[in-house]
């Protein structure tokens, strides 16, 4: 018996294996645009709390130059008590030796009578 080369038909590729490829590569670009826009609104966030503590820093700082403005002219109307206090201490003082010296006087102009 001879040998005999019996030719068969050339085998195809099989499309199972690009099949998978293909959903493999959509599903990981599908993957990549998700976690892009998570990043996105993470970054998005992350400048939004950025400018709010920034803003709220420059509310800090105006709140303590207030508080400063209002300490100072809280001692300045404190000063302006003490000397005031003692202008009408000495206006209430003043009436009192008036009346006490018209009084003397007084008391002189009877004792000639």
């Amino acid at each position: 018996m001879e040998y005999q080369d019996v030719v068969t038909p050339a085998a195809r590729p099989s499309m199972l294996a690009w099949i998978l490829f293909g959903l493999t590569l959509v599903s990981a670009v599908g993957v990549v645009l998700i976690e892009e826009q998570k990043l996105d609104a993470a970054s998005s966030r992350a400048a939004a709390a950025a400018r709010a503590e920034e803003k709220a820093r420059g509310e800090l700082t105006d709140a303590a130059n207030a508080k400063r403005a209002l300490e100072t002219r809280v001692q300045e109307l404190q000063a302006e008590n003490g000397r005031l206090t003692v202008k009408v201490a000495a206006r209430v003082d003043a009436p009192v030796k008036t009346l006490a010296r018209a009084a003397k006087k007084h008391r002189k102009h009877h004792k000639r009578a």
